[in-house]
């Protein structure tokens, strides 16, 4: 990136962890990893009701979770 379009960039001195939280019908809480307006990838983290990590399930970009049940 050139130099004279960096200096008028406006950079956060902080930025938010998470984009979105849910809790399923099982009590797993859905973490959404914050995203930049540039970024069109959306990654979840997946916790058990113990705060054990479950993993990170693929989700396509253009799906907005709003609920997630055992199906």
């Amino acid at each position: 990136m050139e130099e004279s379009r960096l200096k008028g960039m406006i950079c956060p001195e902080q930025i938010s962890a998470y984009q979105s939280l849910l809790v399923d019908t099982e009590d797993h809480l859905w973490v959404e990893q914050y995203r930049t307006p540039w970024e069109d990838e959306r990654r979840w983290w997946v916790f058990d009701p113990t705060g054990r990590w479950l993993g990170e399930p693929p989700v396509p970009t253009d799906l907005d979770i709003r609920e997630v049940g055992r199906d």
